[in-house]
């Protein structure tokens, strides 16, 4: 993240407008899923925020561990050594058990032969926990890096420490060590060993266990709150703090307007409800706000294009504010963010938000139709004869916009008759 203006409102305000505290202290897992994906983290958010939390917190940890403790022990990986009997047949490689040989020839195998070689012993649990760290951490570290995320969460040799881990379980010292998952008495084990380089792997084991397997509520409510941001791109960050700016804006205005009367639903991680926040009325006037999704029914570029190109695709605005009032006609309002400072760019998302403004005519039926955000001021004021209109951050959201979306309130729903 940087210093941009929308970051650091984002960094504030982040989840606090889209749960609400009693689900922030109870945030199930499923729910912490739910909001990660449905904010366009993805199915895997979950893990992967798990993922960026450890290696956050233990950064100078991993490195210390990958770069320098591995590498400069794995030489002197003691080895523990047992001695047992080997049956070979034909020939007599290292020192032979002339017993156990002889036992051999009187049970008829006259030319099998019986050793008694020292085999390496690796099951100590102390090994298992060291072989298992470096693998998990090459698991975490590749998640890590095919997001791209290392120097943003301290670790400046992220790919420093992943070369290290490649080498290190190429060495026979640990691909010998069966893979095992260390259980809390392997890690008790490697704790109190000799060498400081078993205590070191079972601590970042221990955190990653921990971090994997966490499903307290109030853990995954603090990973949320705390690294919800980093697995999206700035793109969508942007998008969430014009929604969430939105949001205050709407809620602030009318409690001035009409005060007591609308009440703030956080709905992002409830169960059938596809908005991610609601102002309701007892009189059962509300305005919900849709993130990312086709709630609209397709107009008519959607419907020539799936006649004539069998496309099932759907068109599909940052943000939907709809807003319904008992015995009112359904109207609704596009936003569309755009992080760019690119000209052109902007330009192509003012030609989208004027397809909105078609493909939609019948929802857009008052003032504001279509709002574009963008992070850089624009110079002039939006006018209130055009149709579509653009914003910069500096001024999301001003009061002319709020004065047109709350003017004669009329909420649709998603599903318009």
């Amino acid at each position: 993240m940087n210093d941009a203006p929308w970051e650091a409102y984002l960094a504030s305000s982040f989840p606090a407008y889209l749960l609400p505290d009693a689900t922030r202290r109870e945030l199930t897992e499923g729910a912490a899923a739910q909001l990660l994906e449905r904010l366009g983290g993805g199915p895997d958010a979950l893990g992967l925020l798990r993922a960026t939390s450890l290696a956050a917190r233990h950064a100078d940890a991993i490195e210390a561990f990958c770069l320098r403790a591995l590498p400069e022990f794995l030489p002197r990986l003691p080895l523990r050594s047992t001695a047992g009997p080997r049956a070979w047949e034909g020939r007599l490689p290292g020192r032979p058990d002339l017993a156990a040989t002889l036992r051999q020839r009187l049970a008829g195998h006259p030319t099998r032969f019986v050793t008694r070689d020292r085999v390496a012993d690796l099951g100590r649990p102390e090994d298992t926990v060291l072989a298992a760290t470096a693998r998990r951490l090459r698991a975490l570290l590749a998640r890590l890096d095919a997001a791209d995320l290392g120097a943003a969460l301290g670790l400046s040799r992220a790919s420093a420490c992943l070369d290290a881990l490649d080498q290190a379980l190429s060495a026979p010292s640990l691909t010998s060590i069966p893979d095992e998952r260390p259980a809390r008495a392997h890690e008790d084990a490697a704790l109190a060993a000799a060498h400081p380089t078993y205590a070191l792997a079972a601590r970042l084991h221990r955190a990653l266990r921990e971090a994997e397997a966490a499903r307290d509520p109030g853990t995954l409510a603090q990973l949320v709150a705390q690294g919800a941001l980093l697995p999206l791109k700035a793109s969508t960050r942007f998008e969430l703090a014009v929604l969430l700016r939105l949001v205050e804006a709407l809620e602030a205005a009318l409690d001035a307007r009409s005060p007591g009367r609308f009440h703030l639903r956080r709905t992002a991680v409830q169960q059938g409800r596809r908005e991610i926040a609601a102002l309701e009325a007892s009189d059962g006037a509300t305005l919900r706000l849709f993130y990312n999704q086709a709630c609209l029914p397709p107009g008519p570029h959607e419907r020539t294009v799936r006649r004539y190109l069998g496309f099932q695709g759907r068109l599909r605005p940052d943000l939907v504010l709809l807003v319904e009032a008992p015995g009112a006609a359904p109207r609704a309002v596009l936003i569309e963010a755009k992080l760019s400072r690119d000209p052109t760019y902007l330009a192509q998302g003012f030609q989208q938000a004027w397809l909105y403004r078609h493909e939609y005519a019948s929802w857009l039926t008052g003032w504001p139709k279509v709002v574009l955000v963008m992070p850089a001021p624009v110079p002039t004021e939006p006018r209130h004869d055009d149709d579509v209109i653009a914003v910069g951050w500096d001024g999301w959201v001003g009061e002319s916009l709020l004065h047109g979306v709350l003017t004669g309130i009329v909420a649709p729903t998603c599903n318009r008759a």
